[in-house]
């Protein structure tokens, strides 16, 4: 799925359920909270994540919470990362978890 398509499936949930969006959320991430978290975790955070972070901050997300590049944020991805430790230990930037002990994220690519 593109992103556009994407945008356009939120837009039509938030019309048809809009109970799902309206808990709490921090507000949308700015390049400067985007640049801080990619400085501290040492990574480049995916466009696709950034992307959703500018438009939609972190936190409640209809039936999800996504980790937010807010600093102050319970939600934070940085401090979610801490306590994980994935990001040093597997090479995996987590951004949401299925309330299960599974982690939605990325797999962070190095250079060789």
């Amino acid at each position: 799925m593109i992103y556009s398509e994407f945008i356009q499936q939120i837009n039509q949930l938030k019309t048809s359920n809009p109970l799902w969006f309206e808990l709490q959320a921090d507000p949308p991430g700015t390049k400067a909270d985007i640049a801080s978290v990619e400085k501290q975790l040492d990574v480049s955070l995916p466009e696709e994540y950034q992307q959703f972070v500018k438009l939609f901050g972190g936190g409640y997300f209809a039936f999800t919470v996504v980790y937010s590049v807010a600093a102050h944020s319970e939600w934070n991805i940085i401090r979610q990362n801490q306590i994980l430790n994935l990001w040093r230990t597997q090479g995996f930037i987590a951004f949401s978890d299925n309330h299960a002990g599974d982690y939605y994220g990325y797999m962070i690519e190095t250079d060789c």
